[in-house]
């Protein structure tokens, strides 16, 4: 097969991989007052139910890059979107919430096997960092289409079919991917001598869960309440636990040396912090739209689609300037831009009509488009090559974490209708100052110049 056409399979098959995860990140939101009625759970459940796909998602994030080190980017990309098809029948034909939470624990396995499997074939398969970065931004393009698409399709399917057609729905479409990815060769030999962590995958996934715990669990807890003391400990004693690993183990899942460059660690709080301000908003103005002004689904997809479109359209516009402009800057103007729109959420405070929301929408929604294929192409240079995989794999970690935290800390505003607004407001002060941190960090820490792709001797093999 020709270079040019494995390529474009390439990015076919990825696009389709990153829309089903992106997909099921968001389309959730619009159906979970349905969720809420069809299956007589509480808002607590709810929220698990978002976090558990989040958390498992990001918590095996980086074992999923260190397989497609060790084993092969299309092994572990198949598996991937196999397991992922299997665990959305699961939840569409869930009979209660126990099912639907194991589904979805399911899909958070897959999707860790996905992600990174897909940008590391993207990241493999281009060789030429133009090229790359293009192909980056067209798979972000892809994957922010189904984001912010995802409150739409889920209002239409939700409202004209069921809540469970949200799920189903990934079935045909996983199918093809399947079949596409079947047809791929693959860009590089795997590195059959890598060792997996098993132990720091452990101490970071029950790391992530106690803590998304805590802030669920918070509100209904005393201060005082062991449980409460509990889930701090083990929070606490398995990060001190993760960091040990990592520092002296001799396979670490992820290598503390990499933090060591200055893009590496900045754009990895970079990703976290959008990801949090993104979804927390993508939750509140979902529940915004339906409990307080009473929209219906399909009604709340269309309020969210002006920032649907301006993400795809940032995106484009990203790809087609990344030859003009150093990506860094393109990172810069897309959180300035998305700082301003966060700023105007604070409108409907003064007036519960749409057209307040509208402009914000837009520039939040075009920001995040522009900046967000810049800041992975960056951070993905910033990697040397025998970490690819890892680096693909953290990249969304964080990103995921960020989306977690979101659902979890804003889940606490939307409790009490009565003063909604004002928790909406402290909510979006709060994305507010994440965003400005982003901003800060773009202009201060991250730069244009280092490339560190391909650098680094592979330690496994120097011993």
């Amino acid at each position: 097969m020709n270079t040019d056409k494995n390529q474009r399979l390439v990015l076919l098959a990825a696009n389709i991989s990153y829309i089903l995860v992106l997909l099921d990140s968001s389309i959730v939101n619009v159906a979970l007052p349905a969720i809420r009625n069809g299956l007589a759970i509480g808002t607590d459940t709810l929220q698990w139910m978002v976090n558990v796909y989040l958390v498992i998602f990001a918590s095996l994030l980086l074992s999923g890059g260190a397989l497609c080190d060790r084993l092969s980017a299309k092994t572990v990309y198949m598996t991937g979107l196999l397991l992922f098809v299997a665990a959305s029948l699961l939840c569409g034909l869930s009979a209660n919430a126990a099912q639907l939470l194991a589904g979805r624990a399911c899909q958070g396995i897959g999707a860790a096997l996905l992600v990174p499997s897909s940008l590391a074939l993207i990241t493999h398969t281009y060789t030429e960092s133009s090229a790359r970065a293009k192909a980056i931004a067209s798979w972000a393009s892809w994957g922010g289409i189904a984001l912010v698409m995802g409150p739409l399709i889920g209002g239409l399917l939700t409202q004209y079919l069921s809540w469970r057609s949200i799920f189903l729905v990934n079935i045909p479409v996983g199918l093809l991917g399947v079949w596409l990815t079947s047809r791929i060769e693959p860009p590089i030999a795997p590195h059959k001598e890598k060792h997996l962590d098993l132990k720091g995958q452990f101490t970071v996934t029950v790391m992530l869960l106690s803590l998304i715990a805590i802030l669920i669990e918070y509100p209904r807890l005393n201060t005082d309440s062991i449980y409460l003391l509990l889930g701090v400990l083990t929070c606490a004693a398995a990060l001190v636990a993760f960091v040990l690993i990592e520092v002296h183990g001799p396979h670490p899942m992820l290598p503390l040396t990499l933090f060591r460059n200055s893009n590496f660690s900045s754009i990895a709080y970079i990703f976290f912090a959008g990801a949090f301000s993104f979804f927390g908003t993508l939750f509140i103005l979902t529940f915004y739209f339906q409990d307080y002004l009473h929209y219906s689904a399909i009604e709340t997809g269309l309020a969210l689609l002006p920032l649907s479109l301006c993400v795809i359209v940032g995106n484009k516009v990203s790809g087609r300037w990344v030859d003009r402009f150093p990506p860094r800057q393109l990172m810069i103007a897309g959180a300035f831009i998305r700082l301003v729109g966060f700023c105007g959420l604070l409108l409907p405070q003064y007036s519960t009509h749409y057209p307040w929301l509208l402009i914000p929408l837009i520039l939040i929604g075009f920001g995040g488009g522009l900046g967000a294929p810049m800041s992975t192409s960056v951070f993905m240079q910033s990697t040397p090559k025998i970490y690819t995989g890892i680096a693909a794999g953290f990249s969304r970690a964080t990103g995921q974490i960020g989306s977690a935290f979101g659902v979890a800390v804003f889940g606490h505003f939307i409790n009490d209708t009565e003063f909604f607004l004002r928790h909406m407001k402290l909510a979006v002060l709060t994305i507010i100052i994440a965003t400005l941190s982003i901003l800060v960090m773009s202009i201060v820490f991250v730069s244009d110049e280092r490339n560190d792709y391909a650098e680094l001797p592979d330690p496994e093999k120097a011993e």
